[in-house]
C-alpha cells in the first residue's frame, strides 16, 4: 500500500512534505484532509483563500471562515462521527488548546477514505 496515494497525494508531494516539515503521519493527514478539500473546490471552481498558519481557521470561502478536520476513525460509528478539535499548533494539552465558538464559521469534516 502506498501512503501517498491512499492519501490522494503525489508521491513527490507527499515526500516533500514528509522532509521539509518533519511531521508526524497524523500531521500529515490532516494537511492531506486539506489537500484535497482544495481539489474539492478547485473541481467545483468554488474560489478560496488560504490563510496563514497561526489563524484558528483554514480558509476563507465566501466571506465565511472554515475549518477543515479530518474524522477520527477511532470514535466514529453508525451513530457518531468524532474529529479532534485541538489546535494543531502551540501546546495542546494548557488553556487554549481547543477551538472557541467564533473562532470559525463553518467546520468541514473530510474523510480520507481508507478502505
Amino acid at each position: 500500500m502506498l501512503i501517498n496515494e491512499k492519501l490522494g497525494l503525489p508521491l513527490e508531494a507527499f515526500s516533500r512534505m514528509c522532509v521539509t516539515t518533519k511531521m508526524l503521519l497524523s500531521n500529515i493527514m490532516g494537511h492531506a484532509a486539506e489537500l484535497n478539500y482544495e481539489k474539492y473546490c478547485n473541481s467545483k471552481e468554488i474560489k478560496f483563500d488560504p490563510v496563514e498558519t497561526d489563524k484558528p481557521y483554514d480558509y476563507v470561502v465566501n466571506g465565511k471562515r472554515q475549518q477543515v478536520k479530518r474524522f477520527e476513525t477511532d470514535g466514529t460509528n453508525s451513530n457518531r462521527i468524532t474529529a479532534n478539535l485541538t489546535k494543531t499548533h502551540g501546546d495542546r494539552s494548557g488553556e487554549g488548546a481547543f477551538y472557541n465558538k467564533g473562532d470559525f464559521d463553518s467546520l468541514i469534516l473530510y474523510d480520507l477514505n481508507f478502505h
